[in-house]
């Protein structure tokens, strides 16, 4: 069956069953920031954002988002947004795995974008929605608060006109 999706942006037609996981088509297209992990949405390897929602795409059938948009990491990480998390992550000297980037990165941006100032409980709730043992959870939380702090600077900037 051809179905028509909106990915990073762009319109693409792709031939699948309407009830192939979304993360398998991702993967068929190259977009390799999806991987395939534990198939049941806990690992968050298959992390994308559909509509501005992280969401684990090895459970989202690929017929289901056929009128939404889905940004991948590849696209992503080409945006303002990405480049705060990225800072944070240098500032506080985080190296994640590579396999585990997509759910760690999108989750410390809906925290963001939930809240110009989240709480270290909200971050900590949130981030540990995805386990893997590359990175320790306070560390993280540190980074999502890091993040939230270069991307108020930022915004202030534009804002008032200094960028």
């Amino acid at each position: 069956m051809r179905i028509p999706l909106k990915i990073n942006h762009n319109s693409v037609t792709v031939n699948c069953e309407p009830d192939q996981p979304l993360a398998f088509v991702l993967r068929n297209l190259n977009l390799f920031s999806v991987k395939c992990g534990c198939g049941k949405g806990l690992c968050g390897v298959c992390t994308v954002l559909i509509d501005e929602k992280s969401v684990p795409s090895c459970l989202i059938p690929v017929s289901a988002v056929k009128d939404q948009n889905i940004i991948t990491l590849e696209h992503f990480m080409k945006t303002d947004a990405y480049s705060d998390i990225s800072q944070a992550f240098e500032k506080n000297d985080v190296k994640l795995c590579g396999f585990c980037n997509a759910g760690r990165i999108f989750a410390i941006h809906e925290i963001l974008e939930q809240s110009q100032r989240p709480e270290k409980q909200l971050i900590g709730e949130f981030l540990r929605t995805f386990s893997c043992p590359c990175t320790e959870d306070d560390l993280l939380v540190k980074t999502a608060l890091t993040a939230a702090d270069i991307r108020r600077k930022r915004l202030g900037s534009i804002k008032y006109g200094l960028r």
